[in-house]
């Protein structure tokens, strides 16, 4: 083949064409910054744990976010407490201190319907409601 192109009997064949995938980015999942109340452990998008700073923004998923603030771990980042507090830890941050917020671990109330604002930022958790009692009692009549 190659003394058949040489000579001119052969035409010099079509180079192949190469199917070139351009390779699409993912979009990137949403996420939301809250201020930090407490530090806390969580999963972010690809399941990995992450670590949130108390007194710090994190940015973390949406979802994760809206969680953090339904607990009282969080404010939002236009909450005054953010910027009388931020940075007042001074980076002493240990992630297995007993006071961090696990929230793979963190149950939410299911049948409160509306929290106070004041009693979330308490973090008190509602007891269930006991049936009425009636109580007889024996009292001396004079």
């Amino acid at each position: 083949m190659v003394d058949a192109i040489h000579n001119g009997a052969a035409p010099i064949p079509a180079a192949k064409a190469v199917s070139a995938s351009v390779p699409v980015p993912e979009p990137a999942m949403p996420t939301q910054t809250v201020f930090m109340m407490k530090s806390a452990k969580y999963r972010d998008h690809d399941g990995r744990s992450r670590f949130a700073e108390q007194s710090e923004d994190a940015d973390m998923p949406v979802t994760t976010a809206q969680r953090a603030l339904r607990l009282g771990v969080a404010v939002p980042v236009t909450d005054p407490k953010g910027a009388r507090l931020r940075g007042s830890r001074g980076g002493d941050f240990d992630p297995k201190a007993p006071d961090v917020v696990d929230f793979d671990a963190v149950e939410e109330p299911k049948n409160v319907s509306h929290i106070d604002p004041v009693l979330r930022e308490a973090n008190f958790t509602p007891l269930p409601v006991a049936e009425p009692r009636t109580i007889l009692i024996d009292v001396p009549r004079s």
